[in-house]
């Protein structure tokens, strides 16, 4: 029982994580910028930090994960 309640909290986890990534990097990208501003000059490098954010943020998610489920055992596996 413990594993299964560990493992709905990791999907909730990883489900909210990707929503803010998604959100982040929609409100990143869909902003107005005026031509030739820092704002037009840096969108590129922001979108891109978000993303290898976001893709290290999962992959963290990811090996937690492997490692509850190698860790914690359940009490009816026995």
């Amino acid at each position: 029982m413990k594993q299964r309640i560990g493992c709905g909290l990791f999907l909730i986890a990883g489900l909210a994580w990707l929503s803010f990534v998604a959100f982040d990097l929609f409100a990143v990208t869909l902003g107005d910028c005026i031509e030739d501003t820092p704002c037009e000059f840096y969108r590129p490098y922001v979108s891109g930090f978000i993303f290898w954010r976001g893709l290290a943020g999962g992959l963290l998610l990811v090996l937690a994960y492997l490692f509850f489920r190698n860790v914690v055992q359940d009490d009816d596996d026995v």
